[in-house]
């Protein structure tokens, strides 16, 4: 009876072993075959990047351009020409007897305004398509005419 009980736990032992070999190799063929995926996504990543490096480093030299462009320019001006209508409708009554009448009035004016180009009243920054620049508070040239 004991070597019976021996020769069974013998077996349960020598089955979970190897069990447990067969598991282990298993995952081993499996973790193989991913780290050569790993290893090829890292080699697209790496020729991707190289490829995209002149789109992405346009950020870099956003403070170059900023200087070029204000030593370039040192004034920008620019003029809005807008025509207005007005028109009002009037109703008067002299002696009881009513009037209508109606005014149109056309007029135009325009805007002169300018910015000042100094380094500090103008900001160069990148978004996801390109630069983009901003400009500090306008100036009027002179009133709207």
């Amino acid at each position: 009876m004991k070597k019976t009980i021996a020769a069974v736990l013998l077996a349960t032992l020598l089955g979970g072993a190897g069990g447990y070999a067969w598991v282990a190799y298993q995952n081993q063929a499996v973790e193989a075959g991913l780290l050569s995926r790993l290893v090829t996504l890292e080699e697209q990543l790496s020729t991707t990047k190289n490829e995209l490096l002149g789109h992405t480093t346009y950020t870099d030299y956003l403070s170059v351009t900023k200087q070029a462009l204000s030593a370039q320019m040192k004034f920008l001006a620019a003029r809005v020409d807008r025509e207005y209508v007005q028109v009002q409708h009037i109703e008067r009554s002299v002696l009881k007897v009513p009037f209508d009448a109606t005014v149109t009035v056309t007029y135009a004016v325009e805007y002169s305004f300018g910015y000042d180009l100094k380094p500090e009243n103008f900001s160069v920054s990148g978004n996801g398509t390109g630069w983009s620049s901003n400009f500090g508070n306008r100036s009027w040239l002179h009133r709207p005419r």
